[in-house]
């Protein structure tokens, strides 16, 4: 599906996620995931950290699984869940990114614009969902809601938070300030979890207290 030919940079849908705390506009235009992840030889270490977690996780499925990425962002890993030999559907609320990831594509992928608080699919409609760094941006209530959409649409799922049993964590506390996104110990999200229905079936090993970003593969 190719949105550019029939979608211009002018016609871009307006959205919203959910949590007016968090995003409250469609960003546009903005080369954001070449800035976070390959802009500095630091951010390339952290998307190559990234990969690993998701690759690990990947490894673990039976072939052919319909995986959504969500949100896919542009789509920095729906590509990598489609060469471990998967069906993917990307959905990303932002519909610019959206777009730019149809521009960018190197291979056939569906890219749709929808909201991940409200997933536009039947119950278990997927086998799998990654949910990659999106639950430290989201607030308590949020998170949980989040938790339970994905236990209404899959069977499995992966994600990732930031865990509040770190150095950065404690070293942002120690200084006086405010941590901009939201930290949640892993006792926190298994209990989360549970009320939502899912189970821990793997909480990975992290790459040391110094990195924010964990996983939880859920079944």
């Amino acid at each position: 599906m190719n949105t550019s030919q029939t979608t211009n940079d002018n016609q871009r849908p307006p959205a919203a996620y959910s949590d007016p705390n968090w995003k409250n506009a469609v960003e546009t235009g903005d080369p954001y995931e070449f800035r976070r992840f390959q802009g500095s030889p630091k951010a390339r270490k952290r998307h190559e950290r990234d990969e690993r977690m998701l690759r690990d996780f990947l490894q673990t499925l039976s072939p052919g699984q319909l995986v959504i990425d969500t949100p896919s962002g542009q789509g920095r890993f729906s590509e990598i869940i489609q060469q471990a030999g998967h069906k993917v559907i990307a959905m990303e609320i932002n519909f610019g990114r959206v777009l730019d990831s149809c521009k960018n594509a190197t291979s056939p992928i569906l890219r749709v614009q929808g909201n991940v608080f409200h997933v536009p699919c039947a119950d278990k409609a997927f086998d799998v969902v990654v949910c990659f760094r999106l639950l430290h941006h989201l607030t308590p209530e949020a998170v949980q809601k989040v938790l339970k959409e994905l236990r209404r649409v899959s069977r499995r799922t992966f994600i990732t938070y930031y865990n509040k049993n770190t150095w950065n964590y404690y070293r942002q506390r120690l200084e006086g300030k405010t941590p901009h996104r939201n930290f949640y110990s892993k006792s926190v999200m298994k209990q989360w979890c549970d009320q939502a229905g899912w189970k821990v079936d793997k909480a990975p090993p992290t790459w040391g207290c110094g990195h924010n970003l964990h996983a939880l593969w859920l079944s």
